[in-house]
């Protein structure tokens, strides 16, 4: 039914299947459930108006795998603790997690 009315559904979650499936490049896992893929990044950060350089962690994954995340959460990803600062889902499936590394 829901193919008939938004047959783009379909394709986008085979898409976003597919990208996470051959771009993710790091295991995360959530309250100690099953690893799953993440596409993880650490680019620079601007810190304090460029006063202090810093590094921006972030993961992008599965709304159905990141979706329910929430500020302070915990999460490890490639065996390293982090903490949720900002959840961005972008409305097509996909959840933009940027963290923050336990102990910095």
């Amino acid at each position: 039914m829901v193919a008939s009315v938004a047959p783009f559904v379909a394709i986008q979650q085979r898409a976003n299947a597919a990208v996470m499936q051959r771009l993710a490049n790091a295991v995360a896992r959530v309250d100690g459930g099953e690893p799953f893929g993440v596409i993880f990044e650490s680019p620079y950060g601007d810190a304090f108006g460029g006063d202090v350089d810093s590094r921006s962690p972030q993961c992008k994954g599965s709304a159905e795998m990141l979706g329910s995340l929430q500020r302070g959460d915990a999460i490890l990803i490639d065996s390293i603790s982090y903490r949720v600062q900002d959840v961005e889902p972008d409305g097509a499936g996909l959840v933009m997690v940027r963290l923050i590394q336990e102990g910095d």
